[in-house]
């Protein structure tokens, strides 16, 4: 049933996409929520950590994303069963992650790469948020400025830093690029929503 497919909430970086989360996790009984299962697969391929992404498990024949692929395996997670607690009735899936992330998998082909084909596309339902690059980037540049301080002082090699912050890359560009893929291959409506509405006027968010 299509209002049963999982809810994908793709974002860029303090976009209050986890304050948008939030409300979903309130409710255990409905939603399985599933935070950012591709942050860690796009950040390997950032940093080119080919020892973390040949670690992870292929997909098997029976899997609903079958095709070899770094991402298939997060993905089928996403699209398996969710029970409740008593294991009566599944739940609804509702997934946050960034656009960068499933971006970088597809390695710059956007219109050759089968995860981002049609059949693919349509297992689930795409929402996106959006907020005003004033207030997001001076966010993100605090956040990113406090984990370079962190990778300082926990002595973190530079194989594993990658660039956070970087003026022309924001990750808002992505977050198009990512709509304008999924709009035109499946030809579905989606649901952007405004972070400023959402602080403004929650409720009818």
């Amino acid at each position: 049933m299509a209002d049963q497919k999982p809810i994908i909430l793709w974002s860029h970086p303090r976009s209050l996409s986890t304050v948008f989360e939030q409300p979903f996790l309130k409710y255990p009984q409905e939603f399985h929520v599933i935070h950012e299962p591709l942050n860690q697969i796009g950040r390997a391929y950032v940093t080119k950590n080919f020892e973390f992404l040949n670690q992870i498990l292929l997909s098997k024949p029976t899997d609903p994303i079958n095709f070899v692929h770094h991402f298939s395996p997060a993905l089928n997670e996403i699209l398996s069963p969710h029970y409740n607690d008593d294991k009566t009735h599944t739940l609804k899936v509702f997934v946050k992650d960034h656009a960068s992330n499933f971006l970088e998998a597809l390695e710059g082909n956007l219109e050759g790469n089968t995860l981002g084909s049609k059949e693919i596309l349509l297992k689930f339902k795409h929402t996106f948020i959006i907020r005003n690059l004033k207030k997001s980037v001076k966010s993100f540049y605090k956040a990113a400025n406090s984990i370079c301080k962190a990778w300082d002082e926990n002595c973190i090699p530079n194989s594993e830093r990658y660039d956070i912050f970087c003026p022309k890359k924001v990750w808002l560009k992505d977050s198009r690029i990512l709509y304008d893929l999924i709009k035109n291959i499946t030809r579905e409506k989606i649901v952007l929503i405004d972070a400023d509405n959402l602080v403004r006027e929650p409720e009818k968010i």
